[in-house]
């Protein structure tokens, strides 16, 4: 697809120094500018804005059942995802998982302060498993020797991502999947791809496998997600020319909106933050 809808994410951090140095030397992103207790981050050379944390000494964990699942890097290859994947074994990085998807390859893992990482390579469209209209996924053990066979005889040392990396999709915890269809299908035009047993939802614009994860995994009620709490502050999605009639739709539903230098920030119904940009 020619326009990439999901952005770049903004984490409040307890301890910036400790998150800077994990997002530097562990997942090789670049600093691009930092303003008093905020850094941008990115790819080196092309200044893709991937990642900003700012730090909030004094924020308050999340109590309840909603925020970040995890954010997703989308690389430009298989390669690549060995690149990242021997990396992470020389320096014996923890990881939560490697998973196979049948549209992609995945890593998981978190930050120092639990927020959930996905990194992952897709598999040519072509190849995506098709169930009538929507992408059929799974998750499989990722076929790791296969994986890592991608940079065998190549010796030069992973320092950084590469520049082709972007922001693939965001996954969310939320308190009801309905009410979040609504948002983000009949108010934001995103689609449906796939749904899991009433638990997980994907939704994409242009017929990827998914911009967006929800879920209800998590227990517990909505949390007041605010300004100050830790953890997901917002994220970013760029609709472009059809961001008139979006906000038109959110008025009329009655969302409130606060227009910003930056953009037109929002809250989804589970409290979590929106930058319309």
């Amino acid at each position: 697809m020619t326009h990439w809808p999901v952005g770049r994410v903004h984490l409040n951090v307890a301890n910036l120094r400790q998150s800077l140095h994990f997002y530097q030397q562990v997942i090789g992103l670049a600093v691009l500018d930092e303003q008093n207790s905020t850094v941008m981050l990115g790819t080196p050379g092309t200044a893709t804005h991937l990642l900003t944390l700012t730090e909030l000494r004094h924020g308050q964990q999340s109590q309840g059942g909603t925020g970040l699942y995890h954010f997703a890097l989308l690389l430009p290859s298989r390669r690549e995802l060995g690149r990242v994947l021997r990396h992470f074994a020389i320096n014996r990085t923890p990881l939560q998982g490697l998973s196979d998807h049948l549209v992609s390859e995945a890593i998981y893992l978190a930050d120092p302060e639990g927020n959930g990482i996905e990194i992952y390579g897709d598999r040519p469209r072509t190849e995506w498993p098709l169930r009538g209209s929507s992408v059929e996924m799974n998750t499989l053990p990722m076929d790791v020797e296969s994986v890592l066979a991608e940079v065998e005889g190549d010796d030069q040392p992973f320092e950084q991502l590469p520049a082709e990396t972007i922001m693939g999709h965001i996954h969310l915890h939320v308190a009801h999947l309905p009410q979040a269809q609504r948002f983000y299908g009949d108010l934001l035009g995103f689609e449906v791809m796939q749904q899991l047993a009433g638990s997980a939802l994907f939704m994409s614009r242009a017929g990827y496998h998914h911009h967006l994860g929800l879920n209800t995994w998590r227990s517990g009620l909505p949390s007041p997600i605010t300004a100050e709490t830790l953890g997901l502050c917002e994220y970013v999605l760029d609709l472009s020319a059809e961001k008139p009639g979006v906000i038109a739709r959110l008025e009329e539903a009655g969302i409130e909106l606060e227009t910003r230098e930056d953009g037109v920030f929002l809250r989804d119904p589970a409290g979590n933050g929106v930058l319309l940009a």
